[in-house]
């Protein structure tokens, strides 16, 4: 329920000047990652698949409850997660500093961080797969995905991942202090 107020309280909050400045400056941000993702996806799509078997050649796969439905890892995965790594870390960057321009501790982030990346590379692998079943094309089925990461992304960032700690508080204060003891 936290999360849902959280949330709503976001939303709400797009009224003010300075959040909707955070929010465009996002864009920017997110516009850049998702640049670097899609043509760097592209890129090995024709470098790695194009021309070679590697696009329906499962490197693994997960088997369904009793075999009802299989999930293979291919070609079109790999360059999924290679570029979204990509684009991970111009999207982090780019956030940390520009749209959220967070003082918090830097490695506590990173996993954070680093931790949705993880989650949202399953997601995106899984629903490109699924896409794949219905639509020919794999830039499109990319591109599906891309939108649907950017709704949830940003809510997470502010919320979660680039939300101001007390980690970051607690920096300035120990600088004031040791000003005090001099």
């Amino acid at each position: 329920m936290k999360l849902i107020d959280s949330v709503k309280d976001t939303l709400v909050g797009m009224r003010n000047k300075e959040n909707r400045r955070q929010f465009y400056r996002y864009a920017v941000s997110g516009l850049s990652a998702w640049l670097t993702e899609f043509i760097s996806f592209n890129l090995l799509l024709l470098i790695v698949i194009e021309g070679t078997p590697l696009r329906d050649i499962p490197f693994f796969a997960f088997a369904g409850i009793n075999g009802f439905a299989a999930f293979d890892f291919n070609g079109t995965n790999l360059c999924q997660s290679i570029s979204m790594l990509l684009g991970t870390i111009v999207s982090y960057t780019m956030n940390r500093l520009l749209s959220f321009k967070s003082k918090n501790k830097m490695l506590p982030e990173i996993i954070r961080f680093g931790t949705l990346f993880l989650v949202n590379l399953v997601i995106t692998n899984v629903v490109i797969r699924l896409l794949q079943l219905v639509i020919p094309f794999d830039w499109i089925c990319k591109l599906i995905v891309q939108c649907m990461m950017v709704l949830w992304n940003f809510f997470i960032y502010k919320l979660i991942i680039f939300r101001p700690r007390a980690e970051a508080k607690e920096e300035p204060a120990a600088d004031e202090e040791k000003e005090e003891n001099s």
